[in-house]
């Protein structure tokens, strides 16, 4: 086996190999920074080396071994404006595919997050 769910379009094995290297537009599957063991569903949007100016006025550096990740609804997202970077190593998982409207934001992100939580 490949570790590439072709029905899903998700990779669960590059990351647990510790294989995986975030690029900027990657959706990915990753355990939520702060001590939670909820799983969330963003896109890469810095990776490491990269500045990043938080909340209209910080700058942060993204880490060696971290990405910043962004929700695609800013507004209501809490991503890494809020938690910061995120390490590599919380990533559970990988889009190999993302569905095109009309398919929400919020649906595929839910599906991805119960694919990863049962071992699909």
């Amino acid at each position: 086996s490949s570790g590439i769910n072709a029905e899903y379009g998700v990779d669960r094995v590059t990351p647990l190999l510790g294989a995986y290297t975030p690029r900027r537009g990657d959706v990915v599957v990753f355990t939520r920074p702060g001590g939670h063991r909820r799983s969330v569903v963003k896109r890469v949007a810095n990776v490491e080396g990269d500045e990043v100016v938080r909340q209209g006025h910080e700058t942060v550096s993204v880490e060696k071994g971290h990405f910043w990740a962004l929700g695609d609804n800013a507004h209501c997202s809490v991503d890494s404006r809020i938690y910061g970077p995120v390490p590599i190593s919380s990533v559970l998982a990988r889009s190999l595919a993302v569905l095109p409207i009309p398919v929400t934001v919020s649906t595929w992100a839910s599906y991805l997050v119960n694919l990863v939580k049962r071992g699909t």
